[in-house]
């Protein structure tokens, strides 16, 4: 059965489809607690936009990169993936 949740944000009502339901269960998520429309501003908020990466991992960029690098943070220590 659908549920109808109030989003945290902007406090209208959406659904949770049974389906819905199913996949956050199966991914170990707890329900959503705002809209798709709220979620995805806050996605656009975050610092490098609607990504989002790793946690450990940030994305960065350089003056002519070949490819875009990554920063591993382990310990303190900067490791470099490129």
């Amino acid at each position: 059965m659908d549920k109808v949740l109030a989003c945290r944000d902007c406090k209208k009502e959406f659904k949770l489809s049974d389906d819905q339901q199913a996949w956050f269960k199966a991914q170990g998520f707890q329900e959503p607690k705002r809209c798709k429309a709220c979620r995805d501003k806050r996605k656009a908020a975050r610092p490098g936009g609607a990504g989002v990466a790793p946690q450990g991992v940030q994305n960065t960029r350089r003056a002519n990169p070949p490819a875009q690098s990554q920063v591993r943070s382990v310990g303190g220590e900067k490791l470099f993936n490129e």
